[in-house]
C-alpha cells in the first residue's frame, strides 16, 4: 500500500481578511519513492467553514 505525504517547506505570508489562507512551497509524494515533487500549494477559503486547495507546478 502506498503512503502519500505532504511536507510543507516554505510559507509565504498572506494578507489578514483575504481569502486566501496559505501560500506555501511543499513537497509532495509517495513514502516509499525518492522522486518527490516540490510544489505550490494555495489555500482559498471558499465559504465559511469550507477550504479550496489548488496544487500547482514551481515555476
Amino acid at each position: 500500500m502506498d503512503r502519500e505525504f505532504t511536507t510543507i517547506l516554505e510559507e509565504s505570508p498572506v494578507e489578514a481578511e483575504r481569502r486566501i489562507t496559505r501560500d506555501a512551497k511543499v513537497q509532495m509524494g509517495l513514502a516509499d519513492r525518492a522522486d518527490k515533487k516540490k510544489l505550490r500549494l494555495i489555500e482559498l477559503l471558499f465559504f465559511r467553514y469550507s477550504y479550496f486547495r489548488v496544487i500547482a507546478t514551481l515555476v
